[in-house]
């Protein structure tokens, strides 16, 4: 099972401000209901490979792929245009910190599946789908 918690302490997202900083606060419960997504995309993942992911050596980056294509697919399906700058705040970090945060760096790949998201916007997805896709999607374009 995985447990996600928000905390509620104020300080406690200081480490959110590079995302809150570019983004009018209007939109930045849009921001953290992408980044929540973000997080189920890793119980996700876990759950479609099984219990045996957690002994199974893990590649981090190939893990936040997975995780930023099902929090895509996520905004897609339930936010509408909510999510055009969540979206691009998270396309625009994961740019922007790739060097910093190699673990993290899903900036190239996100765009490379552009053109599979926007074919894929509208078409009615459930969370098993959306991993199931979003397993998909990351293996076709791994460089």
């Amino acid at each position: 099972m995985s447990v996600i918690v928000m905390n509620t302490n104020p300080d406690g997202w200081a480490v959110w401000e590079r995302f809150f900083d570019r983004v009018a606060e209007s939109e930045r419960m849009n921001v953290a209901e992408v980044a929540i997504a973000h997080e189920i995309g890793h119980c996700a993942e876990r759950e479609a490979k099984g219990q045996d992911v957690a002994k199974a050596a893990f590649d981090p980056l190939e893990g936040e792929v997975f995780a930023d294509i099902f929090a895509t697919l996520y905004a897609q399906q339930f936010m509408g245009e909510r999510a055009r700058i969540a979206l691009d705040t998270l396309q625009d970090l994961r740019d922007e910190y790739a060097r910093r945060e190699p673990t993290h760096a899903t900036g190239e790949r996100l765009k490379a599946l552009q053109t599979q998201f926007q074919q894929l916007q509208g078409q009615p997805l459930t969370p098993v789908t959306m991993a199931q896709t979003a397993s998909q999607l990351r293996e076709a374009h791994i460089h």
